[in-house]
Protein backbone atom coordinates (compact mmCIF):
# COMPACT_ATOMS: atom_id res chain seq x y z
CA UNK A 1 0.00 0.00 0.00
CA UNK A 2 1.61 3.43 -0.86
CA UNK A 3 1.41 5.73 2.01
CA UNK A 4 2.93 9.18 1.07
CA UNK A 5 4.87 8.47 -1.22
CA UNK A 6 6.11 5.42 0.98
CA UNK A 7 5.72 1.52 0.75
CA UNK A 8 4.69 0.36 3.93
CA UNK A 9 6.03 -2.53 5.04
CA UNK A 10 6.03 -2.94 8.57
CA UNK A 11 3.55 -1.60 10.84
CA UNK A 12 3.04 -2.93 13.98
CA UNK A 13 -0.39 -3.28 15.92
CA UNK A 14 -0.83 -1.04 19.24
CA UNK A 15 2.34 1.34 17.59
CA UNK A 16 1.11 4.73 17.21
CA UNK A 17 1.10 5.43 13.56
CA UNK A 18 2.50 8.47 12.30
CA UNK A 19 3.36 9.67 8.39
CA UNK A 20 6.98 9.56 8.02
CA UNK A 21 7.93 12.84 6.46
CA UNK A 22 8.66 12.66 2.53
CA UNK A 23 12.27 13.55 2.50
CA UNK A 24 14.01 11.74 -1.03
CA UNK A 25 17.43 12.57 0.23
CA UNK A 26 19.07 13.36 3.19
CA UNK A 27 22.55 15.52 2.62
CA UNK A 28 22.20 14.96 -1.22
CA UNK A 29 21.79 10.93 -0.46
CA UNK A 30 18.76 9.53 -1.53
CA UNK A 31 16.90 7.58 1.72
CA UNK A 32 15.06 3.95 1.32
CA UNK A 33 13.58 3.79 4.95
CA UNK A 34 12.38 5.40 7.98
CA UNK A 35 12.68 3.74 10.99
CA UNK A 36 11.01 5.45 13.92
CA UNK A 37 10.63 8.19 11.11
CA UNK A 38 14.55 8.13 11.42
CA UNK A 39 15.76 8.51 7.66
CA UNK A 40 18.41 5.63 6.53
CA UNK A 41 20.23 6.93 3.79
CA UNK A 42 21.14 4.34 0.79
CA UNK A 43 24.77 4.26 2.10
CA UNK A 44 24.03 3.78 5.63
CA UNK A 45 21.56 0.76 4.16
CA UNK A 46 24.30 -0.84 2.51
CA UNK A 47 26.17 -1.16 5.02
CA UNK A 48 23.58 -2.76 6.91
CA UNK A 49 23.73 -5.20 3.76
CA UNK A 50 27.26 -5.70 2.38
CA UNK A 51 28.17 -8.73 5.41
CA UNK A 52 25.74 -10.74 3.81
CA UNK A 53 26.59 -10.04 -0.34
CA UNK A 54 29.18 -12.72 0.21
CA UNK A 55 27.05 -15.05 2.62
CA UNK A 56 24.48 -15.44 0.26
CA UNK A 57 26.74 -16.25 -2.80
CA UNK A 58 28.13 -19.07 -0.88
CA UNK A 59 24.45 -19.98 0.38
CA UNK A 60 22.85 -19.74 -2.91
CA UNK A 61 25.36 -21.69 -4.43
CA UNK A 62 26.16 -24.51 -2.10
CA UNK A 63 22.46 -25.13 -1.30
CA UNK A 64 21.39 -25.27 -5.06
CA UNK A 65 24.72 -25.09 -7.23
CA UNK A 66 24.30 -21.71 -8.89
CA UNK A 67 26.72 -20.02 -10.45
CA UNK A 68 27.60 -16.69 -8.29
CA UNK A 69 29.27 -15.03 -11.46
CA UNK A 70 26.24 -15.09 -13.89
CA UNK A 71 24.54 -11.86 -14.68
CA UNK A 72 21.28 -12.76 -13.83
CA UNK A 73 22.19 -14.75 -10.11
CA UNK A 74 21.12 -12.32 -7.91
CA UNK A 75 17.59 -12.06 -9.12
CA UNK A 76 17.10 -15.37 -10.25
CA UNK A 77 14.56 -17.29 -8.03
CA UNK A 78 15.61 -20.05 -5.97
CA UNK A 79 12.26 -21.87 -4.55
CA UNK A 80 10.96 -18.57 -4.53
CA UNK A 81 13.33 -16.54 -3.16
CA UNK A 82 16.34 -14.34 -5.02
CA UNK A 83 19.65 -13.95 -3.17
CA UNK A 84 19.30 -10.08 -3.30
CA UNK A 85 15.71 -10.50 -1.94
CA UNK A 86 17.76 -12.25 0.67
CA UNK A 87 20.63 -10.06 1.49
CA UNK A 88 18.04 -7.55 2.04
CA UNK A 89 15.71 -9.60 5.03
CA UNK A 90 19.42 -10.19 6.60
CA UNK A 91 19.79 -6.14 6.27
CA UNK A 92 16.56 -5.38 7.52
CA UNK A 93 16.92 -7.32 10.72
CA UNK A 94 20.30 -6.12 10.97
CA UNK A 95 19.11 -2.46 10.59
CA UNK A 96 16.48 -2.65 12.70
CA UNK A 97 18.62 -4.14 15.81
CA UNK A 98 21.32 -1.83 15.09
CA UNK A 99 19.24 1.71 14.29
CA UNK A 100 16.36 0.74 16.68
CA UNK A 101 19.51 0.50 19.52
CA UNK A 102 20.32 4.23 18.23
CA UNK A 103 17.04 5.75 18.43
CA UNK A 104 16.33 4.46 21.34
CA UNK A 105 19.71 5.99 22.61
CA UNK A 106 18.34 9.67 20.81
CA UNK A 107 14.90 9.17 22.37
CA UNK A 108 16.42 8.51 26.34
CA UNK A 109 18.61 11.35 25.72
CA UNK A 110 21.86 9.51 25.41
CA UNK A 111 22.44 10.56 21.79
CA UNK A 112 22.05 13.69 20.38
CA UNK A 113 22.44 12.89 16.46
CA UNK A 114 22.10 9.66 15.16
CA UNK A 115 22.38 10.26 11.67
CA UNK A 116 24.66 8.52 8.80
CA UNK A 117 26.41 11.72 8.11
CA UNK A 118 27.62 12.58 11.51
CA UNK A 119 28.31 9.49 12.40
CA UNK A 120 31.07 9.87 9.22
CA UNK A 121 32.12 13.08 10.77
CA UNK A 122 32.77 11.15 14.10
CA UNK A 123 34.70 8.19 12.11
CA UNK A 124 36.91 11.24 9.98
CA UNK A 125 37.60 12.94 13.85
CA UNK A 126 38.69 9.52 15.56
CA UNK A 127 41.51 8.62 13.15
CA UNK A 128 42.58 12.16 12.86
CA UNK A 129 42.99 11.93 16.85
CA UNK A 130 44.48 8.79 16.62
CA UNK A 131 46.77 10.43 13.72
CA UNK A 132 47.89 12.57 15.62
CA UNK A 133 48.66 10.72 18.90
CA UNK A 134 50.37 8.46 17.03
CA UNK A 135 52.74 11.47 15.77
CA UNK A 136 52.97 12.50 19.50
CA UNK A 137 54.16 8.90 20.56
CA UNK A 138 51.06 8.53 22.47
CA UNK A 139 49.54 5.56 23.36
CA UNK A 140 47.12 4.23 21.37
CA UNK A 141 44.53 1.29 22.35
CA UNK A 142 43.03 -0.46 19.25
CA UNK A 143 43.92 0.14 15.40
CA UNK A 144 46.32 3.27 14.60
CA UNK A 145 43.30 4.13 11.92
CA UNK A 146 39.56 2.40 12.04
CA UNK A 147 38.22 1.43 8.90
CA UNK A 148 34.96 2.74 8.66
CA UNK A 149 33.67 -1.12 9.29
CA UNK A 150 35.68 -0.86 12.65
CA UNK A 151 34.63 2.45 13.24
CA UNK A 152 31.00 1.55 12.29
CA UNK A 153 31.41 -1.48 15.45
CA UNK A 154 33.13 0.63 17.99
CA UNK A 155 30.55 3.45 18.03
CA UNK A 156 27.66 1.08 17.50
CA UNK A 157 29.00 -0.95 20.37
CA UNK A 158 29.21 2.29 22.73
CA UNK A 159 25.72 3.52 21.65
CA UNK A 160 24.43 0.18 22.88
CA UNK A 161 26.35 -0.02 26.44
CA UNK A 162 24.87 3.35 26.94
CA UNK A 163 21.29 2.31 26.21
CA UNK A 164 21.79 -1.06 28.48
CA UNK A 165 23.59 0.80 31.36
CA UNK A 166 20.86 3.71 31.76
CA UNK A 167 17.59 0.94 31.59
CA UNK A 168 19.45 -1.04 33.51
CA UNK A 169 19.85 1.77 36.44
CA UNK A 170 16.41 3.51 35.17
CA UNK A 171 13.80 1.73 33.65
CA UNK A 172 13.04 -1.80 35.22
CA UNK A 173 12.98 -2.59 39.01
CA UNK A 174 12.20 -6.00 39.43
CA UNK A 175 9.91 -7.37 42.35
CA UNK A 176 10.77 -9.80 45.15
CA UNK A 177 8.04 -12.59 43.10
CA UNK A 178 10.17 -11.46 40.07
CA UNK A 179 13.42 -11.70 41.43
CA UNK A 180 12.63 -15.75 43.37
CA UNK A 181 11.06 -16.75 39.33
CA UNK A 182 14.71 -15.66 38.00
CA UNK A 183 16.50 -17.96 40.95
CA UNK A 184 14.06 -21.06 40.49
CA UNK A 185 14.76 -20.75 36.61
CA UNK A 186 18.56 -19.78 36.46
CA UNK A 187 19.85 -21.91 39.68
CA UNK A 188 20.11 -25.21 37.97
CA UNK A 189 21.95 -23.55 35.14
CA UNK A 190 24.11 -22.12 37.46
CA UNK A 191 24.95 -24.58 39.91
CA UNK A 192 26.51 -26.25 37.10
CA UNK A 193 28.62 -22.97 35.93
CA UNK A 194 31.17 -22.91 38.37
CA UNK A 195 33.53 -26.07 39.45
CA UNK A 196 36.90 -27.46 40.64
CA UNK A 197 38.55 -30.28 38.55
CA UNK A 198 41.40 -32.32 39.06
CA UNK A 199 42.95 -33.29 35.60
CA UNK A 200 45.40 -35.77 34.31
CA UNK A 201 47.05 -34.10 30.84
CA UNK A 202 48.27 -36.29 28.19
CA UNK A 203 49.85 -34.11 25.99
CA UNK A 204 52.29 -34.23 22.72
CA UNK A 205 54.08 -31.72 20.42
CA UNK A 206 52.12 -30.74 17.36
CA UNK A 207 55.00 -31.95 15.51
CA UNK A 208 55.65 -34.93 16.92
CA UNK A 209 53.30 -38.76 16.42
CA UNK A 210 49.85 -38.15 17.75
CA UNK A 211 48.51 -41.08 20.35
CA UNK A 212 45.88 -43.29 19.19
CA UNK A 213 43.27 -42.34 21.41
CA UNK A 214 41.31 -45.34 21.20
CA UNK A 215 43.83 -47.09 23.18
CA UNK A 216 44.15 -44.79 25.62
CA UNK A 217 40.65 -45.47 26.57
CA UNK A 218 41.65 -48.98 26.01
CA UNK A 219 44.38 -48.64 28.76
CA UNK A 220 42.22 -47.09 30.95
CA UNK A 221 39.76 -49.72 30.81
CA UNK A 222 42.62 -51.99 32.04
CA UNK A 223 43.13 -49.88 35.23
CA UNK A 224 46.46 -48.91 33.86
CA UNK A 225 47.59 -45.75 35.94
CA UNK A 226 47.85 -42.85 33.55
CA UNK A 227 51.50 -42.70 34.25
CA UNK A 228 52.38 -45.88 32.93
CA UNK A 229 49.82 -45.52 29.93
CA UNK A 230 51.59 -42.13 29.53
CA UNK A 231 54.59 -43.95 28.85
CA UNK A 232 53.39 -46.90 26.30
CA UNK A 233 52.45 -44.13 24.80
CA UNK A 234 55.18 -41.78 24.56
CA UNK A 235 53.36 -38.96 25.62
CA UNK A 236 53.55 -36.25 28.64
CA UNK A 237 51.76 -36.91 31.45
CA UNK A 238 50.48 -34.31 34.30
CA UNK A 239 47.78 -33.53 36.75
CA UNK A 240 46.40 -29.93 37.45
CA UNK A 241 43.55 -28.62 39.24
CA UNK A 242 41.24 -26.30 37.29
CA UNK A 243 39.08 -23.79 39.39
CA UNK A 244 36.99 -21.57 37.10
CA UNK A 245 36.21 -19.00 39.78
CA UNK A 246 40.20 -18.53 40.33
CA UNK A 247 41.87 -18.98 36.85
CA UNK A 248 42.44 -15.61 34.27
CA UNK A 249 38.98 -16.63 32.31
CA UNK A 250 40.25 -13.50 29.65
CA UNK A 251 42.88 -16.10 28.72
CA UNK A 252 41.19 -17.67 25.46
CA UNK A 253 43.11 -20.95 25.76
CA UNK A 254 41.99 -21.08 29.11
CA UNK A 255 38.23 -20.85 28.12
CA UNK A 256 38.65 -23.47 25.85
CA UNK A 257 40.34 -25.85 28.40
CA UNK A 258 37.36 -24.61 30.33
CA UNK A 259 34.73 -25.66 27.65
CA UNK A 260 36.07 -28.66 27.62
CA UNK A 261 35.50 -29.71 30.95
CA UNK A 262 32.52 -28.46 31.50
CA UNK A 263 31.07 -31.10 29.03
CA UNK A 264 33.07 -33.99 30.59
CA UNK A 265 32.54 -35.84 33.81
CA UNK A 266 34.88 -37.92 36.00
CA UNK A 267 36.65 -40.76 34.57
CA UNK A 268 35.88 -38.95 31.03
CA UNK A 269 38.51 -37.85 28.18
CA UNK A 270 37.91 -34.47 27.17
CA UNK A 271 38.48 -33.64 23.40
CA UNK A 272 41.91 -32.81 21.76
CA UNK A 273 43.02 -29.15 23.76
CA UNK A 274 45.89 -26.76 21.76
CA UNK A 275 47.64 -25.31 24.89
CA UNK A 276 50.92 -23.26 25.07
CA UNK A 277 52.36 -25.28 21.83
CA UNK A 278 51.28 -28.25 22.68
CA UNK A 279 48.24 -30.55 22.66
CA UNK A 280 46.72 -33.36 24.39
CA UNK A 281 44.08 -34.91 25.94
CA UNK A 282 42.67 -34.48 29.65
CA UNK A 283 41.15 -37.11 31.59
CA UNK A 284 38.80 -35.88 34.25
CA UNK A 285 39.85 -37.31 37.77
CA UNK A 286 37.59 -35.83 39.96
CA UNK A 287 35.26 -32.92 39.59
CA UNK A 288 32.82 -30.90 41.93
CA UNK A 289 30.65 -28.35 40.82
CA UNK A 290 29.69 -24.93 42.80
CA UNK A 291 26.56 -24.38 44.31
CA UNK A 292 24.37 -21.69 43.82
CA UNK A 293 23.42 -22.07 47.48
CA UNK A 294 19.68 -20.41 48.50
CA UNK A 295 18.43 -17.10 47.22
CA UNK A 296 18.94 -15.20 50.51
CA UNK A 297 22.68 -15.95 49.89
CA UNK A 298 22.38 -14.97 46.58
CA UNK A 299 19.82 -12.29 46.31
CA UNK A 300 22.00 -9.14 45.20
CA UNK A 301 23.43 -11.42 41.77
CA UNK A 302 20.19 -12.64 40.85
CA UNK A 303 18.18 -9.20 41.57
CA UNK A 304 21.46 -7.96 39.42
CA UNK A 305 20.46 -10.95 36.68
CA UNK A 306 16.62 -10.38 36.87
CA UNK A 307 17.58 -6.83 36.00
CA UNK A 308 19.54 -7.86 32.96
CA UNK A 309 16.78 -10.01 31.37
CA UNK A 310 14.40 -7.08 31.95
CA UNK A 311 16.21 -4.48 30.34
CA UNK A 312 17.17 -6.73 27.46
CA UNK A 313 13.40 -7.85 27.26
CA UNK A 314 12.84 -3.89 27.44
CA UNK A 315 14.88 -2.66 24.30
CA UNK A 316 13.47 -5.68 22.80
CA UNK A 317 10.22 -4.71 22.79
CA UNK A 318 11.16 -0.98 22.53
CA UNK A 319 12.60 -1.43 19.16
CA UNK A 320 10.23 -4.15 17.93
CA UNK A 321 7.52 -1.97 18.26
CA UNK A 322 9.35 0.95 16.08
CA UNK A 323 7.55 1.09 12.74
CA UNK A 324 9.39 0.35 9.67
CA UNK A 325 8.64 1.96 6.57
CA UNK A 326 10.70 1.58 3.13
CA UNK A 327 10.44 4.31 0.21
CA UNK A 328 10.18 3.44 -3.39
CA UNK A 329 13.66 4.09 -3.66
CA UNK A 330 13.88 1.49 -1.91
CA UNK A 331 12.65 -1.12 -4.78
CA UNK A 332 15.54 0.32 -7.19
CA UNK A 333 18.56 -0.88 -5.06
CA UNK A 334 20.44 -3.16 -6.51
CA UNK A 335 23.67 -5.70 -5.37
CA UNK A 336 26.10 -3.17 -7.36
CA UNK A 337 24.35 -0.29 -5.06
CA UNK A 338 24.70 -2.68 -1.77
CA UNK A 339 28.26 -3.43 -2.87
CA UNK A 340 29.78 -0.13 -3.55
CA UNK A 341 29.45 0.39 0.42
CA UNK A 342 32.86 -0.94 0.23
CA UNK A 343 33.96 1.66 -2.38
CA UNK A 344 32.74 5.09 -0.55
Amino acid sequence: MIVSGLLTITMLAGCKQETAPIKETVDQEPVVAFLQNEPITLQEYSGYAYDFIAQAGMKFATAYNADVNDANFWNTEFEGETPLLWVKKQAEERMRAEKGMQILAKQLGLKESINWADQQKEFAAENEARRQKAEKGEVIYGPLQFTRAQFGSYWQSGVEQMVEDHVKKNLVNPTKAEVEECYERNEPKMSRMNFSAKVGVFSWMPDGAQPDKGQLEFLLEQKMSPQEIADQLNVTYDEYTVNTREMGKENSDYQAVVELLRTAEEGQLTGTFNLQGAQGWMLVLQKEYEEVGELEQNWAEFEDLCRTEQTQQYIEQQIQNMPLEYTEQYEKVGIEQLRSWAEN
